[in-house]
């Protein structure tokens, strides 16, 4: 496994945090009145990021030592299950069976799009490297959550205004 990269912890940390104090400053400046979210914003954020680096850490050591694809994909269903109901949640109202297409749908576009990357793109040695699997599969199914819930409230939001032409096509046949 090569060496892990290491990043300017320092100078990356005071960039971020300058940023942060910026925006703070701008909100006072404008009394818009969001510099306690904004601060408790950050401290998530921070907390956020070390509990995940943490996460992610402990997870490329199990697969690295179990060395299997089985850990590697077991790991890869629980992300795309926490997925599938984080989007669901989203959309407003809730549909009987919308789980099971959400995952399906999450599933199928993430699975193409991950196939695609890993084996004609990067090509890692094995082929379930987690290093390469987990962050990639994450990167899409954050995209993907955002597409499927939009979509799903669109699809709410339009069944809501149409009701009447919905049920006038059904009586129809």
């Amino acid at each position: 496994m090569p060496e892990i990269i290491q990043l300017e912890f320092p100078l990356d940390l005071v960039v971020a945090v300058a940023l942060m104090v910026i925006t703070i400053g701008l909100s006072a400046w404008e009394r818009l009145g969001l510099e306690f979210n904004l601060l408790v914003a950050t401290g998530r954020t921070f907390l956020q990021l070390m509990v995940l680096g943490y996460v992610l850490d402990f997870i490329f050591a199990l697969s690295s030592a179990m060395n299997n694809a089985v850990a590697v994909l077991a790991i890869l269903a629980i992300i795309l299950t926490i997925s599938a109901t984080v989007t669901r949640n989203r959309i407003s109202t809730k549909i009987t069976l919308v789980l099971p297409l959400v995952w399906g749908s999450l599933f199928v576009s993430t699975a193409l799009a991950v196939l695609y990357l890993n084996f004609l793109i990067i090509q890692p040695k094995p082929w379930f490297e987690a290093r390469y699997l987990i962050p990639l599969a994450g990167l899409i199914l954050g995209g993907a959550m955002n597409a499927a819930a939009i979509a799903g409230e669109r699809l709410v939001k339009t069944i809501d205004s149409s009701h009447l032409e919905i049920e006038t096509h059904l009586s129809l046949g």
